[in-house]
């Protein structure tokens, strides 16, 4: 018997991975622009390849928004815009 290939741990081969943490990266960023609170303000936001895919009042109802836009939230930058700022890293691992 072999060594499992690079997939067979992780999932994708590295070029990949290295492609999806980028676009992860830049949805971070755009969820992280300061004009987002003039436009979203106390909402829930979904940043999903860089672009705003939803938002909703809550978190729940954000999600359920995602998945009904067929937006995966594995990869999707979540964040709660208030003028009283807070850090919240949301993670789903089964998604």
């Amino acid at each position: 018997m072999g060594q499992p290939s690079f997939r067979a741990w992780f999932g994708a081969e590295p070029e990949e991975i290295a492609q999806s943490l980028r676009e992860f990266t830049r949805s971070c960023e755009v969820a992280e622009e300061p004009g987002l609170i003039d436009r979203y303000p106390e909402k829930w936001i979904g940043v999903h390849n860089g672009l705003v895919r939803a938002t909703a009042d809550e978190l729940d109802s954000l999600l359920e928004e995602l998945d009904r836009l067929g937006v995966p939230r594995r990869g999707t930058a979540i964040r709660y815009i208030t003028k009283n700022r807070r850090n919240l890293i949301l993670h789903d691992a089964a998604r």
